[in-house]
């Protein structure tokens, strides 16, 4: 098979240790970066010129550009045609492309579409594994699709933990089948759901650090080395610009300290004084809440209309994420904390008894809403996800057609099943899951340096080639 990897920042160096693996299978390696920096480092790696595609030698083409010519007008209809995107979405979902002119943005993604389908043509690429967290991957995958290919993205499946599957396309509504269970998949479903239910373990993929932002020594080093980045790299598109890194960081500090002041959170003791149903707010700028969910993108009108939802029994339990303190203004809770029936939550509260409590679970892509739904809490995500079929809506839209049916639920006309029902349904749907991933892990070395162990990437590197293999054995069918 003849692959192209998508360089992403750090997680290049792990892809291109598994790509190493799949050469040594027999597979033919391609490459895509975004800028010259990681394309000196695949070239310093043994990468040849003739198997590399750097967009950013394309950047003076898309900068100089003050309107897009009839060809490149094409692109773009082409592009939207095919997708199911359009290019104002592809724009607004990213979070570097959406603060450029919009002129720029579009000549930007005109000359990089182009350049990407001449690639894949001219190098007859037949898979594309990338992330899908960028403009310029969202374009690729795009068309990739178009030309007949297959794209994969590799990604936890963030339960059972330490667990990766394959997504197809931008978003996460369903895992790549690869075969049905087996009896030593539904033994390991079972004893991981007891332990779940006893344990209430959280992710992997969510065991990070949550110290609150502060001033670190480092951070004019730092900023010395993003200078001579963009220097260097002044076209590559998914790479934070030093303004951007030196105010999200002042505003982080700046933001926390006002928080110690106004002290917008509360605190909730069990049992309630009153039902609820619990929503949580999304890191942001981030895949989940942004690709995933973009339409829902805005978290404070998305809340808003969800409260529209409730009866008057109900209050609306919005809960920060925890690696957010400083992320978001004082200005942004006071926003929320004046919505009807809206209590506002720290992060610091506890998730399990939060969502033990709920009446009803609700996420955009949550992994909050995965998890009632496996402790037999009725749940619901805005975003159709891979585990929709254990959820009770899989792909609610709370401005257009929620109201009876989350009203119809929470008065007890929802979810009539009894225990052992729940379990048969939540153990058959995790063997399935387990049927569908690998065990081990997706990640890049500055995250989780376990990544980079031989015996993980020899798992992953295999579990692409069976992918892979798939893809060859429905290609001949």
């Amino acid at each position: 098979m003849r692959i192209v990897f998508f360089a992403n920042h750090f997680i290049t160096e792990f892809f291109h240790a598994v790509a190493l693996r799949l050469q040594k299978r027999g597979h033919e390696i391609f490459w895509i970066t975004s800028g010259n920096i990681w394309a000196n480092w695949l070239r310093h790696h043994g990468v040849a010129n003739s198997n590399l595609l750097d967009l950013s030698a394309f950047g003076p083409q898309w900068a100089k550009k003050k309107s897009l010519a009839p060809e490149d007008e094409l692109e773009l209809r082409r592009l939207e045609g095919e997708s199911g995107l359009t290019i104002n979405n592809l724009i607004m979902m990213d979070r570097l492309l959406s603060a450029k002119p919009h002129a720029y943005a579009r000549s930007c993604l005109a000359v990089a579409g182009r350049e990407i389908r001449r690639f894949l043509l001219e190098k007859q690429i037949e898979v594309l594994f990338s992330e899908a967290t960028w403009a310029l991957e969202l374009l690729a995958i795009s068309i990739c699709r178009q030309l007949g290919g297959r794209n994969y993205c590799p990604a936890t499946v963030r339960i059972p933990s330490g667990r990766f599957g394959f997504f197809e396309g931008y978003t996460q509504s369903s895992l790549v089948y690869l075969r049905e269970p087996n009896d030593a998949d539904i033994k390991e479903a079972e004893k991981f759901y007891d332990y779940f239910l006893d344990r209430s373990p959280r992710p992997s993929y969510m065991r990070v650090s949550a110290a609150p932002p502060r001033v670190h020594l480092d951070w004019s080093k730092k900023l010395f080395t993003n200078l001579r980045r963009k220097h260097r790299d002044p076209f590559d598109e998914m790479q934070p610009p030093p303004a951007y890194l030196v105010r999200r960081r002042w505003s982080a500090v700046w933001n926390k300290w006002r928080l110690s002041l106004t002290r917008p959170f509360e605190d909730v003791t069990f049992p309630p004084s009153r039902p609820y149903v619990l929503t949580t707010l999304h890191q942001q700028p981030e895949a989940s809440i942004d690709i995933l969910g973009s339409y829902f993108s805005n978290q404070c009108e998305y809340i808003r209309t969800l409260a529209r939802c409730l009866p008057a029994t109900h209050e609306l339990y919005v809960k920060e994420h925890l690696v957010c303190i400083g992320a978001r203004p004082p200005e942004f809770y006071r926003l929320l904390s004046r919505i009807p029936a809206v209590r506002l939550l720290s992060p610091y509260a506890d998730n399990n008894e939060l969502i033990r409590h709920a009446n009803l679970v609700v996420a955009v892509s949550g992994t909050a809403a995965y998890e009632a739904a496996l402790y037999g809490i009725p749940a619901m995500t805005v975003a159709p996800m891979y585990f929709g079929r254990i959820l009770t809506r899989n792909g609610i839209n709370p401005y257009r057609e929620s109201f009876a049916e989350i009203f119809s639920l929470l008065a007890g006309n929802g979810d009539r099943r009894n225990a052992e029902e729940i379990r048969h349904t939540n153990i058959d749907f995790l063997a399935w899951v387990i049927a569908q991933s690998f065990a081990g892990i997706i990640s890049d070395p500055r995250h989780e340096a376990d990544c980079m162990t031989t015996a993980n990437l020899d798992a992953v590197a295999e579990a692409m080639d069976i992918v892979i293999q798939r893809q060859s054995i429905e290609t001949v069918r």
